[in-house]
Formats: structure tokens, C-alpha cells, sequence
């Protein structure tokens, strides 16, 4: 085993060095390197200028806010049950009457509800909703209320089905939540009532004229040839094909009337307290309406017919039932020339 080699004493400090300072450093000099940059033309130094210029520079917008002109209105929105989307403003001050009776405010379609039901009383006191004594009630969430202070958002409940949101709100909200809800039931390319919608509203209609002994017709409605218009024109003519139908529809509908977008180029029309020779008469005045219009997009200018199909409720009808008769009138009218109106009573 080899002797390690003798350790070096320490070397003194410099006389001058004071006892616990940080002893001086030898700074290396500095080594630097030449690094040869990439070569860019004026074209290419221009575009990271122009870039650089749009990525600092802000545009200048108006910004003024557009406060409401009033202050928050009381609502009602429709949460579920007939008319769901609904968004109905209540007085400033005054009654709203809540029922099943037409001479309501508010009249709604519902097995539990009373003709009378509820009133909702808004003052500068505040907003309260009373029952009138009503065979099932009037309820702030779970709880049964007789006369009940009414806040912002409280959801009341009446009737078997029917749910009710009472808010405060302004303009802008109001017109926010219409398009919200809009969106939700609504087509949007023709603007009517979408499948969904129908499908609630066909029910609703079937039980309430089951339990008044009421009438309304059914209207279905199909676009002649309307592959045909898709495989010659496009679909964007299609498209404007299917709005001016909507359109014509739309303004041809009662104000008690709903119109509605079924599916592709099916459409439907619920009339309410109408027997069936009279919705055939309204539909007849809409297949005109939609045979003299004008269909022009992009240059093309063509002309469409639609074919109907109208059955009126008769008592025990089902959704299904009402909605088969009405489209055997349908079948009808697409197999003998089209552009026709039949009704459901004459097969």
C-alpha cells in the first residue's frame, strides 16, 4: 500500500484580509462566442413589422353601456306545462289572475286547475301570490302557501303540471331569456314551433278536449316535389323554399292558432276551437297562398306547391289516433294530383 503524498499546509491570510469576509475571487475572463444570425429580406421583416403592429394596436369601439330605461319589471316565465316558454310581464301594480277559466289572465290547460286559481298582487310593496281557494293548491316549491311574499326566482306551482318562475328583470334580461328560450323551442331556419314543441302541444290540446268536450282541428302539411327543388337547385334553395312556406303558414295562423316545422318539408298546424270544415277552409287559403308565391334565391325564380291533410278531434282520440287520420288525409291529397286539401271526414 503506497504512502499518500503530505498535505499541504494552509496558507496564511493576507495580513490585510479581515477576519470573516467573503475572500476575493479570481473572475474568469469572459469567453465570447460570434453566433451568425439568419438573413431575413425586407419582405419578411415588413410582415413580422405588420404583424407586431396588429398584435399591439386596439381598436377603437363606442362602449357607452345602454342602461334600462326602466327599473326591473316583474315576469312570469313557463317553465313546463301548456304554453312552456312563455315569458309573460305582469303589471306594475295591479292583479293577475291565474286559471283554467278564459276570463283569466293567464288561462292554462290543466287537468289541476282551477278555474280560479291563483292571483299574483303587485304593488310598490312588493309582489305576493294568493290562492283562491283552489281544489289542489298553490305551492312555493314543496311548500302548500296560502298567501306567500314573492322574491326574485321563486318557483310556484299549480295545477298537475304547470310551473311557473316568477323574476325581476329588465329589458335586456327579458330579451335575452326570449331568445334563450326561443332557441329551445323554435325552428330556426323557418321560425315556427319545432317537432319537440308539436309533440307537447298535440297532448295537451287531446286531454284538454277530452275534458271540456271541445273541438280543434289537426293540419298537416307536406311540400310537392321537394326533392326534386334539393336536386335541381340545391339546398340552399331549399332552404328558402321551406321559409316561404313557413312564412305563408305563419301569417295565415290565427292568432290562437300554432304553427309548426314537423320535420324536412312536413309541417302542422293546431287550430283551436275549429271543427274541421273550417281549418280545411283555412288550409285551402294557405295551398293558394303557397301555389301563387314566389321562391327566388341566387338567381333562380321557381314556383312550389304543398298538399294538406285535415282531421278534426273527435272524442276518445289519442295524439296517435287524431295524428293517423290526418295523415291518411295527407296520403290522399299527395296520390291524386297533390296541391289539394282533403279532409279526414270525406275518406
Amino acid at each position: 500500500m503506497k504512502d499518500s503524498p503530505p498535505k499541504s499546509p494552509p496558507a496564511a491570510a493576507p495580513l490585510n484580509q479581515t477576519v470573516g469576509a467573503i475572500p476575493e475571487t479570481t473572475v474568469s475572463p469572459v469567453m465570447t462566442t460570434e453566433v451568425a444570425l439568419p438573413c431575413m429580406d425586407e419582405g419578411t421583416l415588413e410582415r413580422l413589422a405588420a404583424q407586431q403592429d396588429a398584435n399591439e394596436r386596439t381598436q377603437s369601439v363606442s362602449v357607452t353601456p345602454t342602461a334600462p330605461t326602466v327599473p326591473r319589471a316583474p315576469y312570469l316565465v313557463i317553465l313546463t306545462g301548456a304554453h312552456e316558454g312563455r315569458v309573460i310581464k305582469l303589471p306594475v301594480a295591479g292583479t293577475f289572475v291565474i286559471g283554467r277559466a278564459d276570463s283569466c289572465d293567464l288561462t292554462l290547460d290543466d287537468d289541476g286547475i282551477s278555474r280560479n286559481h291563483a292571483r299574483i298582487i303587485v304593488s310598490p310593496a312588493g309582489a305576493y301570490v294568493e290562492d283562491m281557494d283552489s281544489r289542489n293548491g298553490t305551492f312555493i316549491g314543496p311548500q302548500s302557501i296560502r298567501r306567500h311574499r314573492l322574491a326574485g326566482d321563486d318557483i310556484i306551482r299549480v295545477g298537475a303540471r304547470t310551473v311557473l318562475k316568477f323574476s325581476l328583470m329588465d329589458g335586456v334580461e327579458e330579451d335575452y331569456l326570449r331568445r334563450l328560450l326561443s332557441a329551445a323551442l323554435k325552428d330556426p331556419l323557418t321560425g315556427l314551433y319545432n317537432r319537440r314543441h308539436f309533440d307537447e302541444r298535440l297532448a295537451t290540446a287531446c286531454a284538454a278536449a277530452q275534458r271540456h268536450h271541445e273541438t280543434f282541428s289537426l293540419v298537416v302539411i307536406d311540400v310537392d316535389n321537394f326533392k326534386s327543388v334539393n336536386d335541381t337547385y340545391g339546398h340552399a334553395v331549399g332552404d328558402v323554399a321551406l321559409r316561404v312556406v313557413g312564412e305563408i303558414l305563419g301569417r295565415g295562423a290565427r292568432r290562437e292558432d300554432e304553427a309548426f316545422r314537423y320535420g324536412g318539408e312536413e309541417f302542422a298546424l293546431l287550430m283551436r276551437s275549429t271543427p274541421g270544415k273550417g281549418a280545411a277552409d283555412v288550409a285551402e287559403r294557405m295551398r293558394k297562398g303557397i301555389q301563387d308565391a314566389i321562391v327566388a334565391s341566387d338567381g333562380v325564380s321557381l314556383k312550389i306547391t304543398a298538399s294538406f291533410g285535415v282531421a278534426e278531434y273527435q272524442m276518445g282520440d289519442t295524439e296517435l289516433t287524431l295524428f293517423e287520420r290526418a295523415d291518411k288525409a295527407l296520403y290522399e291529397a299527395k296520390h291524386t294530383n297533390k296541391n289539394r286539401v282533403v279532409l279526414a271526414t270525406h275518406l
